[in-house]
């Protein structure tokens, strides 16, 4: 790694230990360990465990919901045509953007905005993958509606990629919610578990877009 690297990493977790953040005890949530960049979460190993070159579509256009420091993204950056990732943190949307940059990724796009905020904003714009990795349970709509807005964002055969919060805690209904999306006109294409920071057991899905959208009740 060149100097230029390593003052860089350091300079972003500098940045992040000023101010403490709620997920990952202290540490970057979200960790890359081809890059060297320590975290709760190894996203590369994330997308193993998630099997993402067994359902992610070569040159896709990918969302990511509470996109944290944009890691999937860029360890996907190779493969797919286009990443837009938002949070609701500027720091992490910094941190993002400061790595990005440092690495040359040129095809991820990071946003600081609230879920509501991004709606607004979109004007339309749908993608072959929307992924909601541990963010439903924050976003403050029903998970019906959610599934409705999802589904509006999502190209025709579009794929959402859903993950859990802590299936023992906060999230023991989330296959209730799965269903309620699915209801939402999905189909499941793929579904597991993980545990990859060693600790907290998360579900994981893959739902295609299908059919219309039902009307809200």
């Amino acid at each position: 790694m060149s100097a230029e690297w390593e003052a860089c990493k350091q300079e972003v977790i500098t940045r992040f230990k000023t101010q403490p953040q709620q997920f990952g005890r202290g540490d970057l949530y979200q960790a890359h360990e081809e890059w060297g960049i320590p975290g709760q979460r190894p996203t590369q190993f994330r997308l193993y465990r998630y099997q993402a070159e067994r359902w992610m579509p070569e040159a896709a256009s990918v969302l990511d919901i509470g996109c944290n420091i944009g890691l999937i993204g860029m360890a996907l950056s190779d493969t797919i045509e286009r990443y837009v990732g938002f949070d609701n943190n500027p720091l992490l949307i910094e941190i993002a953007a400061t790595l990005a940059a440092q690495r040359e990724v040129d095809n991820c796009e990071f946003l600081a905005m609230a879920f509501d905020e991004f709606i607004r904003h979109n004007q339309g714009q749908t993608f072959d993958v929307v992924c909601s990795f541990a963010v439903h349970v924050w976003i403050g709509l029903p998970i019906a509606e959610y599934g409705r807005v999802l589904h509006g964002l999502l190209n025709e055969n579009g794929l959402l990629a859903l993950e859990s919060n802590r299936l023992e805690t906060n999230d023991q209904d989330f296959y209730t919610h799965v269903q309620t999306i699915l209801d939402c006109g999905f189909a499941l294409e793929y579904q597991t578990t993980l545990k990859d920071d060693g600790v907290i057991e998360r579900g994981f899905c893959v739902l295609r877009k299908v059919a219309a959208t039902p009307p809200a009740p």
